[in-house]
């Protein structure tokens, strides 16, 4: 009985926190991970570039994205990834806190609802990991994250369209050069992805190598258009 009760009080904490989870204050409403002041202090992406979503101090197009436009159309960003939302990433990807991915899913689908000029897709793609990576962690953190987003805005999620058919190294841990030979050949499309709408779905995106690489593989595949739904976007490093 106490394997029993240790089971389902560890289960309610990794789906229900009670208090707050910066400040601890509490009990909070079900379904909530921060306090009212808490989420007021995030450090929103409110200004940043159009289409790759880069925290800047204007919404002006950046000078990378000028010289080199990505494979996909637009990303939209929630947050910029700096304390805490990178204490709230770590959290859900290596602490198996799934309800910090329903909490970014839910402010992730009210970015999306407040974008202008925005286009709905076909379908969102979780960015997929490795089967080993995946049996090791036990989830999806990019899953987690389109639940709420698909439940809100009435989508479908494809976890049948791409794969991520190498095992690479954590690209955190890499350079922008190494990131880059790090993907070389990882996805591969293993459905039928022509003449769709599809939006990637992520917890956070640093140099845009993994995203742009997946954009790169779904555009030979025939796909129509590419959108980038992030939890945070990486301000540039200094």
């Amino acid at each position: 009985m106490t394997k029993v009760n240790n089971w389902l009080k560890s289960a309610q904490i990794r789906l229900w926190p009670q208090c707050c989870q910066l400040c601890g204050d509490g009990p909070l409403d079900f379904d909530s991970v921060l306090c009212d002041g808490c989420l007021n202090d995030m450090p929103w992406n409110t200004h940043c570039c159009p289409v790759c979503a880069l925290p800047l101090h204007h919404d002006a197009i950046c000078g990378r994205c000028l010289r080199k436009p990505p494979a996909y159309h637009r990303a939209l960003a929630t947050f910029s990834y700096r304390d805490p939302i990178s204490h709230i990433v770590h959290g859900l990807k290596f602490g198996q806190r799934l309800y910090y991915g329903r909490f970014l899913g839910e402010q992730l689908a009210e970015t999306v609802l407040r974008a202008e000029h925005l286009i709905m897709p076909d379908v969102l793609i979780p960015m997929p990991l490795h089967r080993k990576r995946m049996i090791e962690r036990g989830y999806n953190q990019a899953h987690e994250i389109a639940r709420p987003v698909a439940r809100r805005l009435e989508l479908p999620i494809a976890l049948d369209i791409v794969a991520r058919q190498r095992e690479t190294a954590e690209q955190s841990r890499l350079n922008a050069l190494q990131r880059c030979r790090n993907l070389k050949d990882a996805f591969c499309v293993t459905g039928s992805a022509s003449g769709l709408h599809v939006a990637i779905v992520d917890d956070v995106m640093t140099t845009g190598a993994t995203v742009g690489e997946l954009a790169r593989v779904l555009v030979v595949a025939g796909v129509r258009r590419i959108d980038v739904w992030l939890g945070a976007r990486a301000p540039l490093a200094r």
